[in-house]
């Protein structure tokens, strides 16, 4: 893909995304560190189908694993997640937070 037609399709990707603001308070389901349980309880108040994170310290033994919350994956897992989603034209939420 040109580079002209991947900025048009991260444009509309990106138009797609909601931001919202962080939630702390709750008891928080998982076992995170304090500073990274506002982007889980966050995630999990939006209905977030997925939550993307770089953050292996911390979320490394939640990721890629079946959850009763929201599956938390790596950028390279989710980008093959989207692919199969777009393929199958499936509608994607996507959140920022």
């Amino acid at each position: 893909m040109e580079r002209a037609a991947c900025l048009t399709r991260l444009e509309s990707i990106l138009s797609k995304m909601r931001v919202v603001s962080s939630v702390s308070g709750p008891a928080c389901p998982i076992d995170l560190p304090e500073k990274d349980r506002p982007i889980f309880l966050t995630a999990v108040k939006c209905r977030a189908t997925h939550l993307l994170t770089g953050d292996i310290r911390h979320f490394g033994p939640f990721l890629n694993e079946p959850s009763p919350f929201l599956p938390l994956l790596v950028p390279f897992y989710t980008c093959l997640k989207l692919k199969k989603v777009i393929q199958n034209k499936r509608t994607v939420q996507l959140y920022a937070i």
